[in-house]
């Protein structure tokens, strides 16, 4: 079940009564789309597959935020952002907030995994209301995620992995895998490395390539 992508293995991985594990297709999906290229309609075509049309968000949002950036607006048909508006950062920057999301999201993530197992991004976006739980039919409970489209766009995307782990935590305990290299994120067996993936095979060190950073 080595190197396969996150679709492929909930099959295995899940049975008849189990949660669709969309939260975490999205999340990766995100990790994954980053690390290609993607530009504006990627990044809206996202939010209308994974947060949109699975009933998260009621709309799309037509700006993104994050720390350190402006507003950058990716909807053009959204008319709410004047040239003149100081807020406003160019669409140019775009790349640049999409790697600095992609690289929180993915420095919380291997904070997670063992030994020290920090879970700091969970409690905090439970603290911030970007989940919540939810009974289901058989008496049990699911969490889901509930961003909103002001958030910071790492924590929308950190929200969808809160939501996956507070329902599938020992999933990640036994198979998350964060590469140190490339920053991907992957799911594998207890005998693969934590600190790889398929292209970087590490085992707790970068094996010779560069430690992924921004």
């Amino acid at each position: 079940m080595r190197n396969q992508t996150p679709l492929r293995q909930l099959t295995p991985v899940s049975d008849r009564e189990a949660v669709e594990r969309g939260n975490m297709v999205g999340a990766v999906a995100f990790v994954e789309g980053v690390a290609a290229g993607w530009g504006c309609w990627e990044l809206s075509g996202w939010f209308e597959d994974h947060l949109v049309a699975t009933g998260i968000m009621s709309n799309s949002p037509p700006v993104v935020v994050e720390q350190g950036f402006g507003v950058i607006g990716i909807d053009p048909r959204w008319s709410g952002i004047t040239r003149s508006s100081a807020a406003t950062t160019n669409i140019q920057e775009l790349p640049r907030l999409l790697e600095a999301s992609r690289k929180r999201v993915v420095e919380s993530l291997r904070a997670f995994l063992p030994p020290h197992g920090d879970d700091r991004f969970v409690h905090a976006a439970i603290y911030r209301h970007q989940v919540e739980r939810r009974h289901v039919s058989g008496g049990s409970t699911q969490w889901r995620a509930t961003p909103r489209e002001t958030d910071r766009l790492s924590d929308v995307v950190l929200s969808l992995f809160a939501a996956d782990i507070l329902t599938h935590r020992e999933f990640y305990e036994t198979r998350l895998c964060v590469c140190e290299v490339c920053g991907r994120v992957s799911f594998e067996d207890d005998s693969a490395p934590r600190a790889g993936c398929r292209v970087h095979s590490t085992r707790g060190h970068s094996g010779g390539f560069r430690r992924f950073e921004l």
